[in-house]
């Protein structure tokens, strides 16, 4: 029988990379996905000609969580950056924000109050407000209670609400303030680096795939695990759907909290580490992807809709990146938070809002998809709301002997799914802590 040093179940990205810095440190590794393909939720899909997203839209680029653990485990990714799509000297502009009537505006440029005609700051300067105010915060202190002490602009305010939702999935008055200063700084911290991969997210994934096979690791798709075996609160190794067993020093999950429940079994966890669990707070979403025969947008990477009561952002990947649709062809990548369960209801308000905001659209359709992310799937089980942000997350040590998790349900902080590499950091930390060989990459600003 074969001894692993670590099963890690799931190879979404998070998966990845704990496996890629695991087998660059000599480790005999074993990576085990239920579905056809790895990637998980960070990876696309061929259709129509379309490399269609599976959840999530970018990295952020280089200088993001996830570029800097790329770079450090020997993950080549290529970007096309807002720099590259920009001047020498002038990237493209990141956001721009577009209302109902049409009318476009750079963030960078100042709002004009519609009931009085005045100028006022512009969007950007509010954000450099924010940051820099020394506000004492606390854990019940939400994203509205700092913005108002800067502006009562509801146009700006509105802004920044859908800016959450493109960002989180929540609001500003669902994510707490803590939480809004690090997304705020993550992601002006990119500035012009900000970018694509080149091919799409899933060659993050081809990268870090190509590191853990060069390394002696292996990778298994359609292999699911029945149950993680556990002796004397010890874990000892999975057993398969099939019903055989393999054997492992360690175990790491990374397929959701509830799926980790489901496969330690409550019986073996302490009552209030099942109780936080089965509370957590869901980001429930839908994304519309759509291929276009001319572009919508303006040139920029994400339009914010202020007016949108559904869409909180639209992103445009072949803005970044043309070969990831057809020739001659665009894609706009719909990124709508969910405020019910009535999906049929919640996905013709999003379809009004795009109405509203490009008359032309239905014109223009060369391919549409819609997708839905909601219940136990993995990354959206726990919000970034209040009491289950940073350090109230699960912590990647488990209650259980050798049993590990990383993921969007483990301790950190940032944009989506940039704080993945955080959790797989802190994840390798509590391993090396045992083993004095593990290195840590270390993914800091």
């Amino acid at each position: 029988m074969v001894m692993y040093d670590f099963i890690i179940i799931g190879a979404g990205i998070g998966g990845l990379m704990a496996a890629a810095s695991l087998c660059r440190d000599g480790k005999k590794v074993l990576v085990l996905e239920k579905l056809a393909f790895t990637g998980g939720r960070y990876t696309e899909l061929s259709y129509k000609g379309y490399e269609v997203t599976t959840g999530s839209w970018t990295s952020m680029g280089i200088k993001s969580h996830i570029g800097r653990f790329c770079e450090e485990v020997g993950a080549k990714v290529n970007y096309i950056t807002l720099r590259d799509r920009g001047q020498k000297h002038q990237p493209a502009p990141l956001f721009k924000v577009r209302f109902n009537n049409q009318k476009e505006i750079d963030f960078f440029k100042p709002l004009t109050l519609s009931e009085t005609g005045l100028q006022t700051e512009s969007f950007f300067q509010v954000l450099m407000k924010l940051i820099a105010k020394n506000t004492k915060i606390t854990p019940e202190t939400s994203s509205r209670d700092i913005v108002e002490e800067v502006t009562r602009n509801e146009t700006i305010l509105s802004i920044l609400d859908h800016m959450v939702g493109t960002a989180a999935g929540l609001n500003i008055d669902t994510l707490p303030a803590s939480e809004l200063r690090i997304i705020l700084r993550d992601v002006l911290k990119t500035g012009g680096k900000f970018g694509f991969p080149v091919g799409g997210v899933k060659s993050i994934i081809q990268a870090l795939e190509r590191v853990v096979l060069a390394h002696g690791g292996s990778i298994r798709t359609c292999v699911g695990v029945k149950r993680i075996i556990i002796e004397d609160n010890v874990a000892k190794g999975v057993e398969l759907e099939t019903g055989s067993t393999l054997d492992a020093k360690n175990i790491i999950h990374n397929a959701g909290a509830h799926q980790f429940l489901k496969l330690v079994g409550s019986k073996n966890l302490p009552t209030d580490y099942v109780r936080y669990i089965k509370h957590l707070k869901p980001v429930d979403c839908a994304a519309i992807i759509l291929g276009l025969d001319k572009p919508v947008t303006s040139q920029c990477a994400i339009t914010i809709p202020p007016d949108a009561e559904r869409v909180a952002g639209v992103f445009s990947p072949t803005f970044f990146d043309p070969s990831v649709a057809p020739p001659g062809k665009h894609m706009i990548d719909v990124f709508i938070p969910l405020q019910s369960h009535n999906i049929k209801k919640e996905m013709e308000l999003a379809w009004n809002d795009l109405y509203k905001l490009f008359p032309n659209l239905e014109s223009l359709i060369h391919m549409k998809r819609e997708m839905i992310f909601y219940k136990d799937w993995p990354g959206a089980e726990s919000g970034q709301t209040f009491g289950q942000v940073g350090d109230q997350r699960l912590d990647p040590e488990s209650p259980i002997e050798n049993l590990y998790l990383c993921g969007m349900d483990c301790k950190g902080s940032g944009v989506a799914g940039d704080l993945v590499p955080v959790t797989v950091q802190l994840c390798l930390q509590r391993i090396k802590e045992k083993d004095k060989k593990i290195r840590v990459p270390s993914i800091a600003f």
